[in-house]
């Protein structure tokens, strides 16, 4: 999958990866205020369920929750993926004051083993995110850095390694609307080896609301994947198709991705279908709003 996958795979590189870290209960933090139809535009909860290409069985499955404080800032994000660990984990999001963006998350809101730090410009875009990942013991491990610079209808992303083993930059171009049409990332590593485009990827979009466009903390690391812009979370609709080539291999390679979505009467998705044409690989996702 080219699109949701792509805010999935930093939870699988930290949430999943440290599950044995402490644990709370997964039920999600109960929403007191009133609820109304027309108010309900806050993400709650999405389920995944992955289907096998060739069978159709279901391979994987997952459900996420977010929880919001009076102010309608995320505190907490996480779950379980059935097929990694029955035990849930969550992204703790820690405030200055009332201020709208975190300046910092954590996998373990004690101990602090895996942590981002945020940074942002005058106008509230994110700039800098530095991810820390510690030993149980709470000695650095590696850090990495990742850069956001903005210019025109250009965003610009640059990872490196505390290690400086290799660092990364994808530019992103945007539509009218915001929304990431294309973008390409390149690969550098120690010399002697030369820069290498990793992938081109192109989006297609439709007008309606993306599910995540009410959540705070959507253009946080946490909903992308080594710095990439993940188009899922940080645009304001929702893709309809999407295309990439990828030259990571000795032979390029292309991969296309259909989406299906229905919609709430808020004009929301509440399920969305994925299908990569090349294989067939099916992922269905089912959103749950609540009022704040």
């Amino acid at each position: 999958m080219i699109k949701h996958l792509l805010i999935t795979a930093i939870i699988i590189l930290t949430l999943q990866s440290c599950y044995k870290s402490k644990v709370v209960d997964l039920t999600p933090q109960p929403n007191t205020l009133t609820n109304t139809v027309a108010d309900s535009i806050y993400l709650s909860k999405v389920e995944t369920v992955i289907y096998d290409n060739a069978t159709n069985a279901l391979t994987d499955s997952s459900t996420y929750f977010f929880t919001y404080d009076n102010l309608k800032r995320v505190t907490k994000y996480g779950g379980i993926d059935y097929n990694v660990s029955p035990l849930p984990n969550y992204v703790y999001f820690f405030y200055n004051g009332s201020n709208v963006n975190p300046y910092k998350d954590s996998i373990n809101a004690v101990t602090d083993i895996y942590i981002h730090y945020y940074n942002y410009n005058a106008a509230n875009k994110l700039t800098y995110d530095s991810f820390i990942s510690k030993d149980l013991s709470g000695v650095n491990m590696q850090t990495l850095i990742y850069k956001y610079s903005y210019s025109g209808n250009k965003i610009y992303n640059q990872t490196s390694t505390s290690s400086a083993s290799y660092n990364t930059l994808d530019t992103a171009t945007l539509d009218a609307n915001g929304n990431i049409i294309d973008q390409l990332r390149w690969v550098g590593y120690l010399p002697p080896v030369s820069p290498a485009k990793v992938y081109v990827m192109n989006y297609n979009y439709d007008t309606k609301k993306n599910p995540y466009l009410n959540v705070n903390v959507r253009n946080t690391s946490i909903f992308m994947s080594d710095g990439i812009l993940s188009s899922s979370a940080i645009t304001p609709n929702n893709t309809l198709s999407g295309s990439m080539i990828d030259y990571s291999g000795v032979v390029p390679t292309n991969a296309t991705l259909n989406v299906t979505l229905t919609y709430n009467a808020n004009n929301y998705p509440k399920q969305l279908t994925e299908i990569e044409t090349s294989n067939n690989a099916k992922t269905v996702y089912k959103y749950s709003y609540i009022a704040l």
